[in-house]
């Protein structure tokens, strides 16, 4: 690759930039079909669920997010990080044995689940005979996005969007007609896991027709033994975000009530469309930043400096407006037994900012398989996020526990940036040919 003259350095490096944003409005677009469903489904939900149903709505998906990557021991991320690194086939043998790893693990939890229904019920504020309905969601998810990930590096773009497609519209279909029939907030959980079932089966479908003479062939010894150590020098990293959501909603419905749980949860549906966007943008991001990492050609540095830069610069931008736009909109959409939720909505978009910035930055430690120091960071996160909610939500009710959410990816991010530049420069630049200092 030759570098450009340096007077058109810069309109070649925002020629890069905009390409990464087609890669990145697409999958921003692919993820709002899944991702604005609980916004779509939440004037149905708050006109005929009462505010403690809400929560208990709520906490299943809380529950169920935070279940998602213990059950599939986070190797939705094992896809993207490795996949550079191994052929079609070998990645289909790496599929079927995750697939078998995580329905033993769903199978050991249900069993403790069993066991100790009575007290894990009364944690979670959830019924006794319905905790089956967590464990079988949570699974289907995981796997859901373990499918996901492998069409992205595939780039198989509008098969990810299509099974996108195909989930949110079950799943909407499914919880609309069953909650207005009067099935409550157990219509919701069924219509959910009927979306994720119909994903995921269609997404294998099409992966087994890519390789009709048995794919169980591909399944290769030592295998299972890579994805173990994977998963357990990553898991913590894995299970950040999820356990984050977990500890504030289950603090706040224990420190306090599920009602708070339920204004929380409410509050936190705007700030969901700017996850959109981060998500979308960062699914583009992935694949395009570790191309350039592993290439190292001249311009590449400077492209994905720009690529950053503005991430960095339209990202508050966005959680500002976003705000604004909640307070104004939100009275039109959601009942107004939930209009104290609003006070929320200001502090948890930060919050959403926080996190957007740590999810972009850890790219560059999971392409170097610093696994180690993304689970350390993650754990320090973890009790951080549960020792400011225990201590603000006592104090400041369910806003301390919104602010305690952006303390503690405000300290991820800034970590995890640390960690990242000291990785650029001591692996990277050295790297990288003379000429490209130009840029």
């Amino acid at each position: 690759m030759v570098l450009p003259d340096s007077t058109c350095i810069l309109p070649y490096i925002m020629k890069k930039i905009v390409n990464l944003l087609g890669h990145g409005l697409f999958y921003t677009a692919a993820v709002s079909i899944e991702s604005l469903a609980p916004f779509i489904l939440a004037p149905v939900l708050t006109h005929y669920l009462s505010v403690f149903d809400y929560g208990v709505w709520a906490l299943f998906q809380a529950t169920c997010a935070f279940l998602r990557p213990l059950l599939g021991l986070t190797l939705d991320d094992f896809v993207r990080i490795r996949h550079h690194r191994h052929s079609r086939e070998s990645m289909i043998g790496y599929l079927i044995a995750i697939i078998g790893l995580s329905g033993l693990v769903a199978l050991a939890i249900c069993a403790l689940t069993i066991l100790f229904a009575a007290p894990v019920s009364q944690l979670l504020h959830f019924p006794e005979h319905w905790l089956w309905a967590i464990i079988l969601c949570s699974w289907l998810h995981a796997i859901f996005y373990m499918l996901l990930a492998y069409y992205q590096f595939e780039s198989r773009k509008s098969r990810f969007a299509l099974i996108h497609f195909i989930q949110a519209t079950v799943t909407l279909s499914a919880s609309i007609l069953l909650v207005m029939a009067g099935w409550g907030w157990s219509g919701a959980v069924l219509g959910k896991i009927a979306g994720l079932f119909c994903g995921s089966l269609m997404a294998w479908l099409w992966i087994a027709r890519l390789f009709p003479g048995g794919i169980l062939s591909y399944v290769k010894p030592g295998l299972f033994r890579e994805l173990y150590a994977f998963s357990w020098r990553y898991l913590p990293s894995g299970m950040l975000f999820v356990v984050i959501v977990f500890t504030d909603r289950l603090l706040l419905a224990n420190l306090r009530d599920v009602q708070d749980t339920s204004l929380f949860s409410v509050a936190s549906l705007f700030p969901m469309a700017l996850m959109i966007v981060i998500q979308g943008y960062i699914f583009g991001w992935q694949p395009w930043c570790f191309k350039r990492l592993a290439r190292r050609e001249p311009g590449d540095l400077a492209e994905m400096a720009g690529g950053a830069g503005l991430f960095f610069i339209a990202l508050p931008i966005g959680g500002f407006i976003l705000s604004w736009g909640a307070n104004w909109l939100g009275p039109y959409v959601i009942d107004a037994q939930y209009k104290g939720a609003f006070a929320y909505v200001f502090p948890l978009s930060m919050a959403m900012v926080a996190q957007g910035f740590y999810y972009f930055t850890q790219t560059i430690l999971q392409f170097y398989q610093r696994l180690s120091t993304l689970s350390w960071i993650a754990l320090f996160t973890m009790l951080a996020n549960f020792g400011l909610n225990f201590t603000l939500i006592e104090r400041y009710g369910t806003l301390g526990s919104c602010w305690a959410t952006v303390i503690a990816y405000s300290l991820a991010f800034c970590l995890t940036a640390l960690a990242a530049l000291n990785i650029l420069r001591k692996e990277y630049l050295p790297t990288l040919p003379k000429e490209s200092a130009r840029v």
